[in-house]
């Protein structure tokens, strides 16, 4: 709708004021006029963007002087309008690259691999034909065969890091703590004869080892053994053990080493279902009970075991 300007306004006032000068008859077309126009006023606005505000509809139709009509209307001419709200601004963009997801890391360097004992690193340097420079991860990823039998080494501090080992021997040496070995899950064979080894618990999750040689060592507790159901050779002479209860389950054995120990019961060898033609048992150096002697053996002998005393 077309803005209502102040000249209309004065032109209404003017008929407004002819009005009481004419006849009845010639003021009927005035007063159609003025009644347009007032309503065109009413549903119009100033040009200075101000609606008229009538007291009532009534008032403005039904009155031949909406004077009242006039009297409201807004400011017109120059007079400022009302502050609009405006909309808050909208962010500016961010800069290029900001708000982004970052990318992924970039991967760090392997760190070197050390070694604790300077004869197991030799070792390991001349399993990987690496004389000089850092040992790296990456040096060792292939790396499934470790000999160091012989030499000289007292910890074994580092060597877990070589997880794709499946053959270690590590025997006659200095070592007394096997713990760094706990972790290496894929050794299935392990030599660690003629050491200082008195605890063997560590190599309760190696399951995968079907060939274990602990002998003359300080072990008392083979309890560990227990898991080691894979085991098809297993030597455990010259150790002071007593109690052979957890080889009752080892059913895939073979050989078996308990010369020089201090069992003097083998119930639980009779007991193992696994024992049988072509196996061998070495029990030299063992004192057995009568019963053990009388009995258990020659039970075991007629399973086709190969016993030596």
């Amino acid at each position: 709708m077309k803005r209502i300007g102040p000249i209309v306004i004065l032109m209404i006032a003017a008929i407004l004021a002819g009005c009481g000068d004419k006849d009845p008859v010639s003021s009927a077309p005035q007063e159609e006029v003025l009644t347009s126009t007032a309503k065109l006023v009413v549903s119009g606005t100033t040009t200075g963007g101000s609606r008229f505000r009538p007291a009532s509809m009534s008032t403005v139709e039904g009155n031949p002087d909406p004077g009242g009509l006039v009297a409201s209307a807004g400011p017109v001419g120059g007079a400022s309008e009302a502050p609009v709200n405006s909309p808050p601004p909208l962010p500016e963009p961010e800069g290029e690259g900001e708000g982004e997801p970052e990318g992924e890391p970039e991967p760090e360097t392997s760190a070197p691999l050390t070694f604790v004992d300077a004869n197991l690193e030799a070792a390991v340097r001349d399993a990987i034909s690496k004389s000089t420079g850092d040992i790296l991860p990456s040096d060792v990823a292939e790396l499934t065969r470790l000999s160091a039998n012989s030499s000289n080494i007292a910890s074994l501090e580092g060597i877990e890091k070589l997880t794709s080992l499946v053959e270690l021997f590590l025997a006659d040496n200095q070592i007394s703590d096997i713990s760094p070995i706990a972790s290496l899950t894929d050794v299935s064979s392990l030599d660690l004869w003629l050491n200082q080894i008195t605890d063997m618990s560590a190599l309760a999750n190696l399951t995968r080892l079907s060939s274990l040689s602990i002998h003359s060592n300080q072990i008392g507790d083979i309890a560990a053994v227990a898991n080691l159901t894979n085991l098809d050779r297993l030597l455990l002479g010259s150790n002071p053990i007593s109690d052979i209860s957890a080889l009752s389950g080892l059913t895939e054995l073979q050989t078996l080493g308990l010369n020089n120990t201090e069992i003097t019961d083998l119930t639980s060898l009779v007991d193992n279902s696994g024992l049988g033609s072509g196996d061998e048992l070495d029990i030299r150096s063992v004192t057995l009970s009568a019963d053990a002697t009388a009995t258990q053996i020659p039970a075991l002998e007629a399973r086709g075991v190969n016993v030596t005393q």
